[in-house]
């Protein structure tokens, strides 16, 4: 830790962490690289007594074997992002306990724009690390969409939904998930055409078997 600083007016305070030069450093594959230039960073992380805290790095770009260079990895953030992995999940879970993008941005002291991105990037690492090679039950179902344009049911799921820009007037996705892990893996556009659906799967899985759920089955006995 080289300094820190501490902003009252502004409510802000600022890390700025030293590297050693004479480390030794390796590229995104694990071979030895050389730094090419050294390039200042600046991470948002988690508040400390109501202050927005920043982390400011000096961090190398790495020439590559083959010419090519690229930023080093930091221990706290992932490459090329503005937030550390701690702030982005507290963001999530702020997120969570919102009604929309804009009231969790709003609380998180965050443009729209930016928080729509640490969503995007946290649905692509989650997205890396599951194993889709078997899903015995697939979910497929319709949902009105929020504000914001995520699906309500979506919203409070254990994965976090793809975060897709849907036309205005368009009032219904549709969820694609598993249903054992209760992940969902897909969100579309959808068009209230729930016979759509059971044709599709009839057409590519003709070895499945359709089951609906209570809440449709209620509704056709209705």
């Amino acid at each position: 830790m080289r300094s820190v600083k501490l902003d009252l007016q502004d409510k802000r305070v600022e890390l700025e962490i030293g590297v050693e030069k004479a480390w030794r450093w390796k590229d995104s594959e694990g071979r030895a690289a050389q730094v090419h230039v050294w390039e200042e960073r600046e991470w948002r992380h988690l508040n400390t007594i109501q202050c927005e805290k920043t982390i400011r790095v000096r961090v190398p770009r790495l020439k590559r074997a083959d010419g090519s260079t690229e930023v080093a990895v930091v221990p706290w953030a992932e490459r090329y992002t503005r937030w550390t992995l701690a702030f982005e999940d507290h963001a999530l879970q702020v997120l969570e306990a919102c009604a929309s993008l804009a009231a969790a941005a709003d609380l998180l002291g965050l443009e729209w724009s930016s928080l729509r991105r640490i969503v995007e990037s946290a649905v692509e690492r989650g997205s890396a690390r599951r194993d889709w090679t078997r899903m015995d039950y697939l979910g497929l179902d319709e949902s009105e969409r929020s504000e914001d344009g995520l699906p309500q049911a979506a919203r409070k799921s254990e994965a976090k939904p793809s975060q897709k820009s849907f036309r205005r007037g368009q009032s219904y996705v549709a969820i694609g998930s598993d249903l054992d892990r209760s992940v969902v893996f897909e969100v579309a556009e959808g068009q209230n055409t729930e016979a759509a659906m059971a044709a599709a799967v009839h057409s590519e899985m003709p070895q499945a078997e359709l089951v609906h759920d209570k809440f449709h089955v209620s509704k056709l006995l209705g």
